[in-house]
């Protein structure tokens, strides 16, 4: 199966994560600058503070400072295109993948820390955008369950 992101090529992603640190107009400028170089795509984190933490930790506010709203996403993944991006979201949970999956964008990344969450990987396996799987720390029969759920719908 050919992908529907790299043909046969070195394929850039330029990496966001959370150094817009929650301001909007600071991350459609960092667009603009990924846009200038010669990446194939660029990679955002998308969570709930609520996906990640319990509320008396003492990083939710952090997280909670970097969330977007839905229309932020929409508006965030529509210039990202407007720039010739693929776009890759790296999901901390099911209802951030629920979400941004209905936006259109080009591939998933699963966090390390998710390797062993079959429910998000069960999500991933009926999408049929590409997922790439960070494995960082994860034991040989973990990413061997990730992929065996992975490819019951022939993923990519």
């Amino acid at each position: 199966m050919k992908s529907k992101i790299i043909k046969n090529k070195i394929f850039v992603i330029a990496e966001i994560a959370n150094s817009h640190q929650g301001n909007l107009e600071y991350l459609l400028n960092l667009i603009d600058e990924v846009g200038k170089t010669k990446a194939d795509a660029i990679k955002f984190q998308k969570f709930y503070a609520d996906e990640l933490t319990e509320k008396d930790h003492p990083d939710y506010k952090l997280f909670k400072k970097l969330e977007f709203n839905k229309n932020e996403w929409k508006k965030i993944i529509k210039y990202a295109k407007t720039k010739k991006l693929k776009v890759i979201v790296d999901v901390f949970g099911i209802k951030s993948a629920k979400e941004i999956s209905k936006i259109g964008i080009d591939g998933y990344k699963i966090h390390a820390s998710d390797v062993t969450n079959p429910k998000l990987l069960e999500f991933f396996a009926l999408k049929k955008e590409p997922v790439f799987i960070s494995h960082a720390g994860a034991k040989i029969n973990e990413i061997d369950e990730a992929l065996k759920i992975l490819s019951k719908n022939k993923k990519e």
